[in-house]
């Protein structure tokens, strides 16, 4: 792979990222618009994951662009094949002051504009996010993980991100929420001026009905695991775990982290309970499926309530949407997810898990050493 430069030799202030799946014409015309972005972006750094079939995502012969700023831009190829760690371990060799991403089946108006002295608490600059279903258009008004996934990170914010994902012996592929969490908890977000995103969310896998959520886990092996509260947990788990790669973050802003996340994590496991939504009856189902898309943990609990009708008590007691919606704290410590939750979980999940299982179960066990020895202080 090339070494990252630019024309002055020096770190980039914007690291443009595109990973590229698609063949075709209309994925080459995503590709070229990419790199226009990338020569209209001040100090910015284009580079280029080929995960196509052909392999062929890039021809620079005719192509001006790609001639003007070719020290600037780079292709890594890496094939469909490769496991999604092998496009983190590149990145968490990228050095830049802020890292965007984009995807060949999306779209986007206008320029990244980024702050060149950029405030020092801003640790994501969002786009302005348009989702689109194909046939209808909306804005998003929340930070979504959308906005993080396609906005400006900080770099030492992304570089922690990286870290993390390119040591994981294999990402189950939900890690989208761990990254909003995870950036939010190390500083503001604020809007990015003159730059929208529009997210097809139709070309991704579909998360809005449990059936899906079902199938996507059973792809990655969770086997009788694949459920809504298995993804809701394995979530929780990311969004922990990730703590125990930053070292380096300071005690405060790392403890309160932490305490936001232990206490919004998803309870315990519990294999008696509905593995499938479509078990559930009809009632607590739309309440459910109304909820679940909500980040905080107590805008969740709202969300519930809100959309289930009649009383919480009648909700299967081995549900254990239940715990967290009647506000029974499950985990109160990086201790109860070491000691409790992850021999659960291992004892019920699939072999072909319990590698990513281990490496949870080592980044929380550096997760509680720390908050033992920051809480106490």
């Amino acid at each position: 792979m090339k070494t990252l430069h630019t024309q002055t030799e020096r770190r980039p202030h914007v690291l443009l990222v595109m990973a590229s799946r698609r063949d075709g014409e209309s994925a080459q015309l995503v590709r070229e618009r990419f790199l226009e972005t990338v020569d209209r972006t001040p100090d910015a750094y284009g580079l280029l994951i080929d995960r196509t079939t052909s392999g062929v995502v890039w021809s620079p012969q005719g192509h001006r662009v790609v001639q003007d700023i070719s020290r600037r831009f780079t292709v890594v190829r890496q094939g469909n094949a490769a496991p999604l760690s092998a496009g983190w371990k590149v990145l968490a060799g990228m050095p830049a002051d802020w890292i965007m991403q984009f995807h060949d089946d999306d779209t986007w108006d206008g320029v990244p504009a980024i702050p060149s002295t950029p405030d020092t608490a801003v640790a994501l600059y969002a786009p302005r996010l348009v989702v689109s279903d194909g046939t209808n258009e909306w804005l998003a008004h929340q930070w979504t993980t959308q906005h993080a996934l396609f906005g400006a990170i900080r770099g030492d914010v992304f570089a922690i991100i990286a870290r993390y994902l390119a040591n994981a012996p294999n990402p189950w592929g939900g890690e989208d929420l761990m990254i909003l969490s995870f950036t939010g908890a190390l500083g503001r977000i604020e809007q990015m001026s003159g730059y929208s995103y529009v997210w097809h969310r139709g070309n991704w896998t579909s998360q809005t009905s449990e059936t899906s959520t079902h199938q996507y886990l059973a792809a990655q092996g969770w086997g009788h695991l694949s459920s809504l509260s298995t993804y809701l947990l394995l979530q929780s788990l990311d969004r922990l775990a990730i703590f125990g790669a930053a070292h380096e973050v300071p005690d405060p802003i790392w403890l309160s982290g932490v305490d936001d996340v232990l206490g919004t994590f998803w309870p315990v496991i519990d294999p008696r309970g509905h593995r499938i939504l479509s078990q559930l009856p009809p009632r607590l189902r739309g309440a459910m499926i109304a909820s679940r898309g909500t980040g905080s943990g107590s805008r969740r609990v709202v969300e519930f309530l809100r959309n289930v009708p009649g009383s919480v008590a009648e909700v299967h007691p081995a549900d254990s949407f239940t715990a967290f919606a009647t506000g029974q704290r499950l985990v109160r410590s990086p201790e109860d997810v070491f000691e409790r939750l992850i021999p659960a979980l291992t004892r019920e999940a699939p072999v072909e898990a319990y590698p990513q299982i281990e490496y949870w179960a080592q980044c929380i066990t550096k997760v509680w050493d720390r908050y033992s020895q920051v809480s106490r202080a």
